[in-house]
């Protein structure tokens, strides 16, 4: 039987198997359907996000879609939150080229997503593309 989802095989380079991809591209998918649930009157279903964080995965081929760093695809389904908040950021920088979803745009019928390293959505945080790099400029003048 064929997934709608394979694995990309930059991915599956990496030694992710279909079902740990699978794993991930769901709990990803869901996270999101539900933040924006609770933000928005949203007709998106949790399918379309999956199609769409898909989607942003294959555009990606495997690197970060700010830096162009690669990324470590083995990573995925391997942060632990309860070691995180033990460790502290010390944890956190390990997974710096952890690919991760961000959130583009969003509204009643769509969503957008990039993928990104963990360092790289945690800099850009809710900023758009253009606020950030102004914001870095601003950075990259004063020093």
């Amino acid at each position: 039987m064929t997934t709608p989802y394979p694995v990309p095989s930059f991915i599956a380079n990496a030694g992710v198997t279909q079902k740990k991809y699978k794993l991930w591209l769901d709990r990803k998918a869901m996270t999101h359907a539900i933040r924006d649930s609770e933000r928005w009157d949203v007709e998106i279903t949790v399918e379309d996000y999956r199609k769409a964080i898909h989607k942003a995965v294959e555009d990606s081929k495997g690197l970060d879609e700010y830096t162009k760093e690669p990324l470590s695809w083995d990573l995925i389904g391997t942060y632990v939150n309860d070691d995180s908040k033990l460790e502290g950021i010390a944890y956190r920088k390990r997974f710096e080229f952890l690919p991760s979803v961000d959130h583009v745009d969003a509204n009643a019928t769509t969503a957008t997503f990039k993928i990104c390293g963990l360092r790289t959505n945690d800099c850009k945080s809710h900023l758009t593309i253009e606020e950030l790099k102004t914001f870095a400029q601003k950075i990259l003048n004063h020093n």
